[in-house]
């Protein structure tokens, strides 16, 4: 889904993600009107729940949706596990 927020600004959500439909590089293009376009293209790769790789993190409490101004910041708070290995001994 593409939603579109003014003036000229959009987001890609992808929900639910799928593994065979939506791992894939995407491509992001900026244009003004005035000077060239500018583009970037992102990797994205999706696991099935049963196949991540050991020691990817896990995110154990989603960040809340939060409003924000245009040209402000906000933090986005989550709850990430993390299990690694480091010589044997499983670290968290």
């Amino acid at each position: 889904m593409v939603q579109e927020f003014p003036p000229g600004g959009s987001l890609l959500r992808i929900e639910p993600v799928r593994h065979a439909r939506d791992d894939a590089v995407y491509e992001c293009v900026a244009e003004n009107g005035v000077g060239d376009a500018v583009s970037a293209e992102a990797s994205l790769t999706v696991y099935e729940a049963d196949k991540i790789p050991p020691g990817f993190p896990q995110i154990t409490e989603a960040p809340s949706t939060k409003v924000v101004e245009i040209s402000h910041t906000t933090v986005l708070e989550l709850k990430p596990l993390l299990k690694r290995r480091a010589q044997g001994v499983g670290l968290e």
